[in-house]
């Protein structure tokens, strides 16, 4: 009984691993390397952009800023090709907390996605 729990002890992180990093629909979610804002920052003000680190190249499908009412607002992609980072200018936004959603895909097609979320006061 002793080597089964050690066993399960050994790979609850490869477990958690690996369901934070499977998404819906047979993507996969990532966190993304660096955001700007970061994850749960508290702004002042709105920003001017957002930012987001990406783990390696990958070409932009969709970022999407959500306010806490679930009112939706869709930032302009463009044309973009694959890139490490992606830099993109929002309108300004009025105090509330915001979730950005994105999704990309990477040169064989995979796609990945993620979130990060905050407030400006």
């Amino acid at each position: 009984m002793l080597g089964v729990a050690m066993t399960l002890f050994a790979t609850l992180p490869a477990l958690a691993d690996h369901h934070t990093q499977h998404g819906e629909m047979g993507g996969h979610a990532m966190m993304a390397g660096a955001t700007m804002p970061e994850d749960g920052a508290v702004l002042e003000a709105s920003p001017e952009q957002i930012m987001i680190q990406f783990g390696h190249a990958m070409t932009p499908q969709m970022v999407r800023l959500t306010t806490l009412t679930g009112e939706v607002i869709d930032l302009d992609l463009g044309e973009r090709a694959a890139t490490d980072h992606l830099m993109l200018a929002v309108p300004e936004l009025q105090p509330d907390d915001y979730t950005i959603d994105w999704r990309a895909a990477g040169a064989n097609g995979h796609v990945m996605s993620g979130s990060f979320s905050f407030t400006v006061k």
